[in-house]
C-alpha cells in the first residue's frame, strides 16, 4: 500500500467521555469534515496530547528494570513505562516484529505499541494465532453496558476516532487484502421507535493468499 496509516490509543477518563455529545450526520455535502467529526477529533488531539505528557511523567518518575519472560522460556530485559512488546519482538526478529498484530500480557491483550508496566509473562499475537485473527464485535451494547472501570479506550487514524477496547493493528499496511462481504440493514435496539442503520462486514488478511 502506497498509504499507511497508524492507529494511536488512548485510554481516558470515562467522565470526559460522558460530557461529550454525539450528532449523526447523514451525509456531508462539504468536502470538509462536519463539524462534529471535527469537534471529536480536536478532543482527541487534545487528550493525545494529555497522555503522552503523562506517559513522559511515568516514564521518568516509574522507570526501573523488569524482566519479561517469553513462551520458550527465555526472559529479555525492559524498561517499565518505556520498552513495548514491538521493541522486544524486533529485538528477536524483524520477521516476527512485521508480522505480529497484538501482544498478550499477563493474559491481557496488548497493542504492540504500549509500554510495559512490570515484570510480566509476554506472548507475541500473529495472524496465525486465534487471538489474531478475531473481528470486533458489532456495538450492540450501550457504552454504560460495556465499559465497566474508571476508563474508556479510543483509537485514532488520520481524523478516524473511535471508542474500542482493542487491540488494533500498529498500521494499515499490515493489511494487505480486505473484501468487503456484506451490505445490509439492521436495526439498532431502543425504547422508542427502531433505528434503522446499515451494517458492512469485512474481513482482512496479511496477505492476499
Amino acid at each position: 500500500m502506497g498509504l499507511c496509516l497508524r492507529w494511536r490509543r488512548l485510554g481516558f477518563p470515562l467522565p470526559e467521555f460522558r460530557r461529550c455529545e454525539l450528532h449523526t450526520v447523514r451525509e456531508a455535502s462539504a468536502p470538509t469534515p462536519p463539524h462534529w467529526l471535527a469537534e471529536r477529533f480536536g478532543l482527541f488531539e487534545e487528550l493525545w496530547t494529555a497522555h503522552v505528557k503523562k506517559l513522559a511523567s511515568m516514564t521518568q518518575k516509574k522507570a526501573r528494570a523488569i524482566k519479561i519472560s517469553l513462551p520458550e522460556g527465555q526472559k529479555v530485559d525492559a524498561v517499565a513505562w518505556n520498552t513495548t512488546p514491538y521493541q522486544l519482538a524486533h529485538q528477536i526478529s524483524v520477521t516476527l516484529a512485521d508480522t505480529a498484530v497484538a501482544a498478550e500480557v499477563n493474559g491481557e491483550l496488548y497493542d504492540l505499541d504500549r509500554p510495559l508496566e512490570t515484570d510480566c509473562h509476554l506472548r507475541f499475537l500473529t495472524f496465525d494465532s486465534p487471538e489474531g485473527k478475531a473481528d470486533n464485535h458489532f456495538k450492540l451494547h450501550l457504552i454504560e453496558e460495556k465499559v465497566t472501570g474508571p476508563t474508556a479506550t479510543v483509537y485514532g487514524c488520520g481524523m478516524s476516532v473511535d471508542l474500542c477496547r482493542g487491540p488494533h493493528l500498529r498500521h494499515t499496511g499490515q493489511i494487505g487484502a480486505l473484501k468487503l462481504l456484506t451490505n445490509s440493514s439492521a436495526l439498532w435496539r431502543s425504547l422508542g421507535a427502531p433505528e434503522t442503520l446499515q451494517r458492512v462486514s469485512g474481513i482482512s488478511f496479511p496477505k492476499v493468499e
